[in-house]
């Protein structure tokens, strides 16, 4: 049987909040890699059909000549859609590792995370949610519809997701604190992922609303996730050919839950539009 420890609450003084580590001994994570199949090759070149307005059937080696830039015949294109994959799937790789080294310091996390920094959390990921989807031209709504999702689930993902979110901050805090770690103007258009004039621009507005803490906050964090990530011992599991199907089976379900929604609002769909590695490729068509 196991006991919920209940973990004491952090020293505040003022509007922040301390944390501590049990450890700060570097992690070890695990990554899962994808592979690169057939059937990835196949949903690319469907997937590129369907942008296109064609059926996959049509795409043949006059069609790939006249309208894929680069490539003459649908063997080459097989081809050059492999390797594209596959470096897809290395980028997918190092982007997945800083969220599992977040998630692992979390687990050392020697205070609770207070309840409204949580609420807090949730509200500002909510609204990002909604910010993405209309810069998609799309709606919480249009988002329910295309995966299935209720508004209770659509919920309840939310308050995982800021749990684990707000967790992972303050872990990554504490670390940056442990480490002595700093961050100088300079180095912030690199740590926000930035522009130097487009951070320049979000400085000057931090400042004049009084956020420059919490931007310097961010970016420390950012800084102490990457010290994580270059310290840790990294793992990494290959997708089994069962994996690699199932994952396959779950992007043609969406296709067809994307299309249905479509047809309710007697809408084209606009093509695949995946974020999973091996789903999709950027080649120009002409």
């Amino acid at each position: 049987m196991s006991i919920d420890i209940q973990k004491p609450a952090p020293l505040q003084i003022g509007d922040r909040y301390y944390y501590t580590l049990t450890s700060y001994d570097p992690v070890s994570i695990e990554v899962k890699v994808p592979s690169v199949t057939e059937d990835d090759i196949t949903w690319s070149i469907k997937a590129m059909a369907q942008r296109a307005g064609i059926e996959p059937d049509a795409l043949d080696d006059a069609w790939v000549k006249a309208n894929v830039e680069g490539v003459d015949t649908v063997a080459q294109l097989r081809d050059a859609l492999r390797s594209q994959l596959a470096d897809m799937n290395s980028h997918y790789v190092e982007q997945s590792k800083p969220s599992l080294c977040a998630a692992e310091l979390a687990k050392r996390l020697a205070q609770a995370v207070p309840e409204a920094e949580v609420a807090h959390t949730r509200d500002m990921l909510e609204k990002s949610l909604e910010m993405d989807l209309s810069q998609q031209g799309a709606t919480l709504d249009d988002m329910l519809a295309t995966t299935g999702m209720d508004r209770t689930a659509l919920a309840a993902m939310l308050d995982r997701e800021a749990h684990d979110t707000a967790e992972q901050q303050a872990a990554l805090g504490a670390y940056a604190e442990e480490k002595k770690l700093t961050v100088d103007d300079e180095e912030l258009p690199g740590l926000l992922g930035m522009s130097p004039a487009d951070a320049a621009k979000l400085i000057h507005d931090a400042k004049d609303h009084g956020q420059m803490e919490a931007l310097r906050e961010a970016a420390l964090r950012e800084k102490a996730s990457r010290v994580a990530v270059a310290e840790c011992a990294c793992a990494y599991d290959h997708e089994t050919p069962e994996e690699a199907a199932k994952r396959i089976a779950q992007y043609e379900q969406l296709d067809a839950m994307q299309r249905a929604a479509a047809a309710a609002k007697d809408e084209t769909p606009k093509g695949d539009d995946h974020d999973d590695a091996g789903s999709g490729s950027d080649f120009k068509l002409v």
